[in-house]
């Protein structure tokens, strides 16, 4: 019905549990980089329903993220289009800006307490060239500048500068499990390919009687076919992929000629296919939170799919023994 439905049944664990379990952990991402979900959009005039926002208390007020080049400012639609911001010491404000999107709000975000040693892990950039974060304390947003160890806030026409006191935004990775279900897929866009045949097996047979033979050639190779699952999108826990085991075997019967060898060998082919397709991935997090959202990708399978056997021309033997000619009994009547 064009419809499957996948688990990855993958947690992570601690190393000893992780060896006496048969599901490995995959390893953690050591960085985060805005993905296709959480992403920086150029502001078009009109506000996008996932924008993020924090409640500004202490102006009893909304605040969005925003930013000018790679600088982190708040947007407000009170004051008009424009991202509020510091450079150089000053407040700056611009038209032309972008506004930090959580599509779905597939993403969970974190504010986490900020350190002039260091950033939390998986803050959120500006700019992926640049130590810049996105970062607010009791009085609004603004930026952290990792290598000046500050947080800078814009305040009307004032820079105000913490070295403390200040929260930076993350992404949680904290994620327990991911469930991929209601997998459709797009025959019509599917791509077949054909490879080179390979030989998977030879034999050769050599007969040095004096009379014709027959020989039975049993051939069998147990190969693995590779199914991949591949999303077009951030997935925590790694590709799914399900390996499975199957085994070809064939026969051939080789009539030889007396004083001839013949050699066979086995050609298989193999081919893969990629399909498109959509689907639903599901999100839980260690603290009971559960997202979820479409996504695409592209399944992929490798397979061995025909068997030929195939038999060369049979051969003298060089050298062979004569084979002695019995006389003729009635070589004497005329």
């Amino acid at each position: 019905d064009g419809t499957e439905s996948l688990v990855v049944n993958m947690f992570y664990k601690s190393p000893d549990k992780a060896t006496k379990d048969k599901r490995h952990p995959l390893p953690r991402p050591s960085t985060f980089n805005t993905n296709d979900q959480l992403k920086w959009q150029h502001w078009d005039g009109s506000l996008p329903n996932e924008a993020v926002s924090i409640d500004n208390t202490y102006v009893g007020r909304k605040d969005y993220v925003c930013k000018y080049q790679c600088h982190a400012g708040f947007y407000n639609p009170n004051s008009g289009s424009y991202c509020h911001y510091t450079n150089g010491g000053e407040v700056h404000k611009d038209p032309s800006f972008e506004i930090l999107v959580n599509e779905n709000n597939f993403e969970i975000l974190e504010w986490k307490k900020g350190s002039a040693n260091s950033a939390p892990q998986h803050s959120v950039r500006t700019c992926s060239s640049d130590e810049i974060y996105v970062g607010r304390n009791e009085y609004g947003l603004g930026k952290v500048h990792q290598i000046q160890k500050t947080f800078f806030l814009p305040w009307k026409t004032k820079v105000y500068q913490y070295e403390d006191n200040y929260e930076v935004l993350t992404v949680s990775k904290d994620v327990k499990s991911e469930h991929i279900s209601k997998v459709e897929y797009n025959n019509n866009e599917a791509k077949i390919t054909q490879y080179p045949s390979a030989t998977m097996h030879v034999s050769t047979i050599v007969n040095n009687e004096c009379s014709s033979t027959l020989k039975t050639l049993n051939f069998s190779k147990t190969y693995q076919t590779k199914r991949r699952w591949d999303i077009h999108s951030s997935v925590m826990l790694g590709t799914v992929g399900l390996p499975a085991n199957f085994t070809h075997s064939t026969s051939l019967e080789l009539n030889i000629p007396p004083n001839h060898y013949c050699r066979a060998y086995i050609a298989e082919y193999q081919f893969k296919v990629n399909i498109p397709f959509s689907a639903r991935l599901d999100r839980t997090y260690s603290n009971g939170k559960s997202t979820g959202r479409s996504v695409t990708g592209t399944y992929e399978n490798i397979w061995n799919g025909e068997v030929q056997a195939v038999v060369d021309r049979c051969e003298p033997v060089a050298n062979a023994l004569p084979c002695t000619q019995k006389p003729d009994p009635y070589s004497h009547v005329p």
